[in-house]
C-alpha cells in the first residue's frame, strides 16, 4: 500500500469515526459501547473504502495495460529546423525562428534550439496531466520520449498524443491498422472508412481519431487530432472518460471544439470483437 492510500484510509477512519460517534451519540449508549460502536462503524466504512480504492486500480491498470513496479511512456512531437547552424555565418543568418515578445505586431527573430528538438508546448501540457492523473490510482514512473526515440523495447504502456502528420510513433501505428479503415491526415484533413467526404479542420472545430491497440502484448493509445486542439481534447477524454471506453481494442472518430479543446460528438468508432474482426459501433 503506498502513501497516498495510507493517507486515504486514515483520512477516511478519521471521517467514518466521527460520523459514527455523531450517530451513536443520539442513543443511550454506556462510554465503552459507544468507543466500541465508534470505532466498528469507522472500520467497516474503511474497509469499504479500501476495497473500492483496489477494485478501481485494478480497473484502471487493466484498461491501460499497466503493472505495478512498470513504467508509462508518452510520447509527442519533437521537430527539427531544416536549416542547420552554421557558426560560420554569424548570428543573423542563423536565425531559424521568431517570437512574439508581447506584442503580437512584431516578431523577434532568434537562432534558438540548435541541439534539441522543439514540441508544442498545449500537447506537452497535456502529457504532464496525463502522467499526474495516471499516478493518482498508484505509482507509475512516467517518461516522456520525442516521438522518433520510441522503440518496441520500450517497457510498458505507450500513449501517443498527436497525429501521423507530427508524431512518427502515431505513424507507425496507423500503418498497421487494416486497410478497410482508410485512416488518413493532413495537415488540414481528416479522412476515414466513414465516407468519402474528409473533415477539415477550421478556425472553430477540429476532428480527430482516440485509439487503443495491442501489439505484442503491448498496449499503445493515440490522441490524434488534425491541429493540436484535437490531440489535447482526446487526451482529456481518455482521462477523464476511461471507464466508459471499450475494454478491448478500438478506434473512435471525435468533433472537437477549438474554443474550448472539448469534444462536443462521437462520430463513429470501431471495436476490436476478436482478432480480425472490428465491429462498428
Amino acid at each position: 500500500m503506498d502513501k497516498r492510500w495510507i493517507s486515504n484510509v486514515a483520512t477516511n477512519f478519521a471521517a467514518m469515526f466521527g460520523i459514527g460517534s455523531a450517530i451513536v451519540s443520539g442513543f443511550d449508549i454506556k462510554q465503552w459501547s459507544f468507543m466500541g460502536e465508534s470505532v466498528l462503524f469507522a472500520l467497516i466504512g474503511t474497509a469499504v473504502q479500501i476495497l473500492y480504492l483496489y477494485l478501481t486500480k485494478k480497473r484502471f491498470q487493466k484498461f491501460f495495460g499497466l503493472l505495478d513496479n512498470v513504467p508509462v511512456n508518452i510520447a509527442i512531437a519533437s521537430y527539427w529546423n531544416v536549416n542547420v547552424y552554421d557558426e560560420r555565418l554569424g548570428e543573423e543568418k542563423n536565425y531559424r525562428y521568431y517570437k512574439h515578445d508581447g506584442d503580437l505586431n512584431k516578431k523577434r527573430y532568434l537562432v534558438g534550439a540548435v541541439e534539441y528538438p522543439l514540441t508544442d508546448v498545449g500537447v506537452a501540457a497535456e502529457a504532464i496531466q496525463l502522467a499526474a492523473y495516471i499516478n493518482r490510482t498508484g505509482e507509475h514512473k512516467v517518461n516522456l520520449f520525442g516521438d522518433e526515440n520510441i522503440h518496441d523495447a520500450i517497457e510498458g504502456t505507450i500513449i501517443c498524443l498527436g497525429s501521423p502528420t507530427s508524431n512518427s510513433a502515431t505513424k507507425r501505428l496507423f500503418a498497421r491498422l487494416p486497410s478497410e479503415f482508410n485512416l488518413s491526415f493532413t495537415t488540414k484533413t481528416l479522412t476515414s472508412w466513414l465516407h468519402e467526404h474528409e473533415y477539415r479542420s477550421n478556425e472553430k472545430f477540429d476532428y480527430g481519431v482516440l485509439m487503443r491497440c495491442t501489439l505484442n502484448e503491448k498496449i499503445y493509445f493515440v490522441c490524434a487530432g488534425i491541429d493540436e486542439h484535437g490531440s489535447i481534447a482526446l487526451s482529456k477524454l481518455l482521462m477523464m472518460n476511461w471507464k466508459e471506453l471499450p475494454k478491448v481494442d478500438f478506434v473512435q472518430l471525435y468533433k472537437v471544439s477549438k474554443e474550448r479543446s472539448q469534444v462536443i460528438d462521437k462520430l463513429a468508432g470501431k471495436t476490436l470483437f476478436r482478432p480480425g474482426e472490428w465491429v462498428s459501433d
